[in-house]
């Protein structure tokens, strides 16, 4: 990791830089970091949804705290596809010192090369909506 002071630069084009913003509050003992990686044409790098990360071939850690987000953690570590999700109340360095370790891994790099790959040749639009009709009743009561 290079820390500086100095104004933002555009990373060498195959660099991912990492910018990040925090922010800390001292009556409650809370706060919070957020990253967002930028490449070279400044543009942020960031997942939308769970495909996002797999598709680009990029171990991922999740860090849940609303609806699903622990469900999928959870497929995500069992398949060993990332580390364990760290729960927000559980969110530390050491905890994410661990989870980065975890994703450094080759062999956790090469279970997600994998996966890119079944992902490159899915319709997950077209799968879903044929998966949808395949389950309708015969007769749509009226």
């Amino acid at each position: 990791m290079i820390w500086s002071k100095k104004r933002w630069k555009r990373p060498p084009n195959t660099w991912l830089k990492c910018n990040f913003a925090s922010s800390w509050n001292k009556h409650t003992r809370t706060g919070g970091v957020l990253w967002v990686l930028r490449d070279e044409t400044d543009s942020s790098r960031r997942c939308w949804n769970n495909n996002d990360w797999a598709k680009a071939g990029c171990p991922t850690t999740i860090v849940p705290f609303f609806g699903d987000q622990f469900f999928w953690g959870d497929m995500i570590y069992e398949r060993g596809l990332g580390p364990a999700p760290i729960p927000i109340a559980q969110l530390n360095v050491e905890n994410l010192s661990n989870s980065i370790g975890f994703m450094l891994q080759p062999e956790v790099k090469s279970r997600v090369m994998e996966l890119a790959k079944v992902l490159e040749n899915e319709d997950g639009v077209a799968a879903a909506v044929d998966a949808f009709h395949r389950n309708l009743p015969p007769e749509l009561p009226l």
